[in-house]
This record gives structure tokens, sequence and C-alpha cells, in this order.
């Protein structure tokens, strides 16, 4: 991520609805914080869900990892929207794996030999006194998210060097509209009773369901449709972010 993209997204972020923006995002704030002590204070829990960790794959990691980060990227842009779903048990593993992530020193002995339990606690303790902790101001509640998307968009780059074609969600294709008539875009003839993606253009339900079952965009203009696969979906939020702070800094 270079500078104005930087520069673009805190312009979107800033310039959206402040109240109800820090009115969700503290709120899901809260609910990492609350899951997250609640392991630490009930040994069981914690190891349980350490457990479940460590008997995850690096790609099933990194895919539980985006999906939490993804949450706050969602939230930022959109805090009307329900964030990205996640079970209790995964919800509570990717609180655990993030906080992890942020507690792990690279010079200490590897994971076997990491007290994480007290090493999170330590990191909880600071946390509370922080000024998010204490409650000071909606600057840094908002900085935590923005730091989770930062992170989000070098996790994408980081596994997805090259974009890949990422069909759209099952969701999205459900909600689309009905076209009563005109002429489909891929086709070119006539439509009756037919599928009217959120841009406008009309196409046959045969048509554009073939096409959608490998891509989340629009055939002609490349709008683009949210999709189930993680890292597609942070591209697209991050793409659409990125617009909207263009658009508004002008």
């Amino acid at each position: 991520m270079d500078s104005a993209e930087g520069e673009a997204i805190m312009c979107a972020v800033l310039l959206l609805q402040p109240r109800c923006r820090f009115h969700s995002l503290a709120s899901d704030l809260r609910l990492r914080q609350r899951r997250l002590c609640f392991l630490v204070l009930s040994p069981p829990h914690f190891s349980i869900a350490l457990a479940y960790l460590r008997s995850l794959s690096l790609h099933a990691k990194t895919v539980l990892l985006a999906r939490l980060l993804l949450r706050s990227l969602s939230l930022l842009l959109s805090p009307h929207l329900p964030p990205h779903r996640l079970r209790l048990r995964e919800f509570d593993a990717a609180v655990l794996l993030h906080a992890m992530c942020d507690a792990y020193d690279p010079s200490s002995a590897g994971d076997r030999g990491i007290d994480w339990r007290s090493l999170i606690a330590e990191r909880l303790a600071e946390v509370s006194l922080s000024n998010a902790g204490l409650g000071g101001g909606s600057w840094p509640v908002i900085s935590q998210h923005l730091d989770a998307a930062v992170k989000c968009r070098r996790l994408v780059d980081a596994v997805r060097p090259s974009p890949d074609s990422a069909r759209a969600s099952a969701a999205a294709v459900f909600s689309m509209a009905v076209a009563e008539g005109g002429e489909c875009a891929i086709c070119g003839e006539e439509i009756s009773g037919g599928a009217g993606m959120p841009c406008g253009h009309p196409f046959h339900w045969a048509c554009i369901l073939e096409w959608l079952r490998k891509h989340n965009t629009c055939p002609c203009c490349r709008f683009e449709l949210p999709t189930d696969d993680v890292f597609g979906e942070i591209e697209r939020v991050w793409s659409k972010a990125l617009k909207m702070g263009r658009r508004l800094s002008f």
C-alpha cells in the first residue's frame, strides 16, 4: 500500500458519517476485548481456543485472520451494514490469533515455548490503560480499526501477489433485481424477466449466472458484487474505499 492509497482511505473514513461509524466501531472493539478477556480469565476456554488454532493449517489460520480484519475494513466504510459474520468459536479463535500476532516477539524461542496466556494478559492490561481503553475520544477507537484495515491490505498483498477472479456470493446473486425488458448485455437478445445488476445492466438469467460462476463483476462496466472469497472481498471493499476517498478529497 502506497502513501496515496493511505491518504485516500483516511479521507473516506474521516468524512463518512462519524457518529454512526464511531458507535459501530466502538461496539465491535468492546466485543473483541470482552471475548479476549473471557479467554484470558478462563484457562480451560483459553486452552480450547489455542488447541483449535493449532489444529488449523497455515492457510486456514490466514483465512480466519483475514475474516476478522475484514470486519474492521467493512465497518470503517459501512457502519449500518452487519459486519463479516463469524461463529463464536471462530470469532474467539480469530481474536486470540490477532492478539498472539500483536504480542509475538520474533526473538523469542518459538510458539511452543511461549506462555501465550500471560503474554496476552500483559498486553490486555496495557490496552485497558490506553486512551481507547479509558474512553479517550473517538480517534483511539478509529485508529485501531484503521490499523486492522492496513493489516488487511498487507495480508492480501502477501498471500495474493496477483489478483484472482472470485465468483459472486450466493446472497449477492439472489438479491439481484428483475429486468423486465431491454437487450441482454451478453448475448444481445431481447429480455423478458431477466436479471438486473446493481449497475443497471440487464441480462438473461442463464447468461449472467454462467458469468457469475467465475466472476463477481459486471461483464460490461466491471461493477463488483460481494464475494464469499475473503481475499477477493477485501480487494473489493478496499477498491471501493479508494474510489470513495479520492472522490471525497476533490
